[in-house]
C-alpha cells in the first residue's frame, strides 16, 4: 500500500453541518447505516470517524467474506463502501456475490480503491479513488442513502 492511512484520506474543505442535525427530514427517516469493507484498519477507522461525525451508523468488515457474513446475519446497510483489493474475498468477488442475492442486490455500492475504476463492474453507484476526498465521499453517500 502506498502511504499511511492518513495519506489515503483528504480532509474536506466544505463547511458541513452534522447530517443528523440538519433537518427534520433525517429525524423522520431514522439513522442511515454505512458498511465499510476495507482490509486496512486505519482507513476503516478514519472513514468511520468521518461518517459518525455526520450522524451515520457504521458497520465494518475487513474483507468481502466478513461483509457477506454480516449481511447474512441481518445487517442492513443503506450503502456499502467497498475496497477492491483485500484478502480472503476481494471487492469484485463480494460484488458478484451480492448482485446474485435478491435481498441485497439493490444495496448501493461505492467502490473505494487506489486503482483506476473498473468499468466492467456491475452494481456500483460510484467510485472514489484513494486518496479519498471526504467531501466527495459524503456527497456520494448522501446521494445514495436517500
Amino acid at each position: 500500500m502506498a502511504g499511511s492511512a492518513s495519506e489515503l484520506l483528504k480532509p474536506g474543505t466544505k463547511s458541513r453541518s452534522r447530517r443528523g442535525s440538519k433537518t427534520h427530514e433525517f429525524e423522520v427517516m431514522g439513522s442511515m447505516t454505512v458498511m465499510i469493507v476495507d482490509d486496512n484498519q486505519d482507513i476503516r477507522a478514519l472513514i468511520r470517524q468521518a461518517l459518525q461525525f455526520e450522524g451515520y451508523d457504521v458497520v465494518q468488515a475487513e474483507n468481502g467474506d466478513v461483509a457477506r457474513r454480516r449481511l447474512v446475519a441481518g445487517e442492513k446497510p443503506h450503502v456499502v463502501l467497498l475496497d477492491m483489493m483485500m484478502p480472503v474475498m476481494d471487492g469484485k468477488q463480494f460484488l458478484e456475490w451480492k448482485n446474485q442475492q435478491p435481498d441485497w442486490a439493490n444495496i448501493p455500492v461505492i467502490v473505494i480503491s487506489a486503482l483506476a475504476g473498473d468499468t466492467t463492474l456491475t452494481g456500483i453507484r460510484g467510485y472514489l479513488r484513494k486518496p479519498i476526498d471526504i467531501d466527495d465521499m459524503m456527497d456520494m453517500i448522501q446521494k445514495n442513502c436517500g
